[in-house]
């Protein structure tokens, strides 16, 4: 069973929420990035959003992070 409803007011312009214009480009190994990430959501999964972040990102560097109470924290740049 599904049920939904009509909301009586105005949806946020969803147009404006990515940007049509870029001031940065970043281009790195795939497979490194995806490794990153995967070993970065070990740690994720324990908390209850399962975040990883770009924390930061200096000239080529990238700086991927994520946490967890039970866990501690993770960090690594590529």
């Amino acid at each position: 069973m599904f049920y939904s409803r009509l909301l009586e007011c105005n949806y946020p312009d969803t147009s404006r929420v990515i940007p049509t214009v870029y001031n940065t480009t970043v281009t790195m190994d795939r497979k490194a990035l995806f490794q990153v990430i995967d070993r970065a959501s070990l740690v994720a999964r324990e908390e209850r959003n399962n975040i990883v972040q770009f924390t930061s990102l200096e000239g080529n560097v990238v700086e991927i992070t994520s946490s967890s109470p039970e866990i501690g924290k993770w960090r690594k740049k590529i």
